[in-house]
């Protein structure tokens, strides 16, 4: 591989190689760069020869941190479990960045076999709250990932709550709070592990899910999805998470309502959604609409079908012709269809418009044809 001169500045740079400043400078190090497009190389082939297995293995054990994360980072990409020995090795690396390349490398090549003992590594080695950074962040986010049974997740959920209580942030970092908040939701996607995201995990996320003062936006959003999988969203956080500043943390409020066993309490957060500035707020207000149009009609999602935003008027109108499908809805369908020609996103209106109305029709000569027989 041949390197322009921009590229080999990257590389090196990447490398930690630094070069003094002025005439006197030394010849530059070429060998780093030269290992550094090695791996890339041996990466992007996921490790295809004998040969590029035995270039990696050898840089695991390089001085230069870079180059060992680079190296354990290829041995992940390749998704061979028979990997999973050297990877569990860097786990004990001294460098906190090398330790944190291993945990992520571990969990891809722990998906499919082996998570058990992928588990057992990554707790062994995970320093309670306040003693890591990027690796914690990594260990306890791949935690998450690994398949896991109810009684695995239980331990794991035990090991990793923690990093979201512990409140010294500059201690540990806020990156090992947002890897604990990546792990929970991670395990709660997994049908068998979710039992174990329980009252201990709940009360956590929900202060998460809220906490403008300390929390990062992305931190909240995971906290409120992680909350709506287990179903343990309730009113009060949600109606708090509609106040956030950020349009994607109210987002997932929304969203979280339609898991709300309250129909009461779903309208109450769906309507606040439905005012919200964000479209992509009030997007979700008519979803949420349309899963509980038997509780309490179609209003809201009629009020949306003349929303500013066009995506917001054309799920409106969609859901017109299916969930919330009445023949008195055909005037206002029509006079939508109608509209085609005017100002930007009218005819994206109109044929929407076009297909409920159809979708209407179709619903009446059903109903005809039934009573004719």
């Amino acid at each position: 591989m041949v390197a322009t001169a921009g590229s080999l500045a990257v590389l090196l740079t990447a490398c930690a190689v630094t070069v003094p400043e002025g005439p006197a400078a030394p010849a530059i190090d070429r060998r780093a760069a030269a290992a550094w497009e090695a791996l890339v190389a041996a990466e992007d082939a996921r490790l295809a020869t004998d040969g590029q297995v035995e270039q990696v293995r050898a840089l695991l054990g390089s001085g230069n941190a870079t180059l060992r994360a680079l190296a354990v980072r290829a041995l992940g990409r390749s998704e061979r479990p028979e990997f999973a020995p050297m990877i569990i090795h860097m786990l004990s690396d001294p460098d906190d960045g090398v330790r944190a390349a291993a945990a992520h490398a571990l969990g891809d090549v722990s998906r499919q076999s082996g998570a058990g003992e992928a588990r057992r590594a990554l707790l062994e080695v995970l320093t309670p709250p306040g003693d890591g950074g990027a690796s914690a962040a990594a260990m306890t986010e791949t935690l998450g990932r690994l398949q896991a049974d109810a009684a695995s997740a239980r331990e794991v959920v035990g090991r990793i709550v923690p990093f979201v209580t512990h409140e010294d942030a500059a201690t540990h970092g806020e990156a090992a709070r947002t890897g604990a908040l990546r792990g929970l939701y991670l395990l709660a996607r997994q049908p068998a592990a979710r039992p174990a995201v329980d009252a201990a995990a709940v009360q956590p996320l929900r202060a998460a899910s809220t906490g403008t003062a300390r929390g990062n936006a992305r931190e909240r959003t995971i906290a409120l999805a992680t909350l709506a999988l287990i179903r343990a969203a309730d009113e009060a956080t949600l109606a708090a998470a509609m106040q956030d500043p950020e349009p994607m943390v109210r987002r997932e409020a929304a969203a979280a309502a339609g898991t709300l066993a309250d129909s009461a309490a779903v309208r109450r957060i769906a309507g606040i959604a439905a005012r919200d500035a964000s479209p992509a707020v009030r997007y979700e207000a008519v979803r949420v609409h349309a899963a509980r149009l038997g509780t309490y009609g179609c209003d809201q999602v009629i009020s949306a079908v003349r929303d500013t935003s066009v995506h917001v008027s054309l799920l409106a109108l969609a859901t017109l012709g299916t969930a919330c499908r009445s023949e008195s809805h055909a005037a206002l369908l029509d006079s939508v269809a109608a509209s085609a020609g005017g100002t930007s996103g009218d005819w994206h209106r109109a044929a929407q418009a076009t297909l409920s109305l159809a979708a209407l029709d179709g619903a009446r000569d059903g109903r005809r044809a039934d009573g004719a027989r």
